[in-house]
């Protein structure tokens, strides 16, 4: 009895990747397409997140392996990287002395500005209230966007109180004039040797002097003399607000 076998030879299967990273951190933009001469068609894949095509699409950045096997049974392993920024396009808006910057990290530049005023550089002059907000994009076409609301045109302060009954100077308050500047407002008033003596956020403009524990003072109030307010405009993106009060509770 003879038993015939037709061995075909393995073929050298070529394989050349063309990759495409990913533009924008974390996004799945990437794509691996294989191109192939040599071997026996037609060809199996199988990659290792479980693909079974030729070509991958709407890749993570990351470690890609597919094995390639021919009509023969021959297999050729082929390894590629999909690649992606170091860091994510991140812009966030510091003010300073009535402007503004967009401060950058992450991305490929350069980058490009663009302003609700119609700015296109990195900083401006925000001299009135009102909301600013700037996009940046990068050289991949990403892009970040933050805003900010510019100075109040005004905002009252009280400098004096006198809580004595008489509905004059009897309350600690801060009043927004014009502008678009309705801010929550995180308020500390400290003694002259810097300790807090009242806090409160989300302030109301309803404090009357009462001491911390209604204990030093008239009527729990704290002793006549002057302190310093510190106020803080949440979300505005502005610098505190501090300066001097003075409270005459005899």
């Amino acid at each position: 009895v003879y038993i015939y076998v037709d061995q075909v030879a393995c073929s050298d299967i070529d394989v050349e990747i063309a990759m495409v990273d990913v533009l924008c951190f974390g996004e799945a933009t990437g794509s691996i397409d294989l191109i192939i001469t040599g071997g026996n068609a037609p060809f199996t894949f199988l990659w290792s997140n479980g693909a079974t095509t030729e070509d991958l699409t709407d890749l993570e950045a990351g470690l890609y392996t597919v094995d390639i096997t021919d009509a023969t049974g021959c297999v050729t392993t082929v390894t590629g990287t999909v690649l992606q920024p170091d860091a994510a396009l991140d812009v966030e808006i510091s003010t300073n002395n009535g402007s503004a910057t967009a401060n950058v990290v992450g991305g490929i530049p350069p980058f490009t500005y663009e302003w609700s005023n119609g700015a296109t550089t990195a900083s401006i002059t925000i001299p009135d209230g009102g909301t600013y907000a700037v996009t940046v994009t990068d050289a991949n076409g990403c892009t970040d966007t933050d805003g900010i609301v510019g100075p109040c045109e005004d905002i009252e302060i009280s400098t004096t109180m006198t809580p004595n009954g008489d509905q004059y100077n009897e309350f600690f308050e801060v009043n927004f004039v014009g502008g678009d500047c309705d801010f929550p407002i995180d308020l500390k008033i400290v003694n002259r040797w810097g300790a807090i003596v009242y806090e409160f956020n989300d302030y109301q403009n309803n404090w009357n002097g009462v001491a911390p524990d209604s204990s030093v003072g008239s009527a729990g109030l704290l002793p006549t003399g002057t302190y310093y307010y510190v106020i803080i405009l949440r979300n505005s993106g502005s610098d505190p607000i501090s300066g001097p009060l003075y409270i005459g509770t005899k």
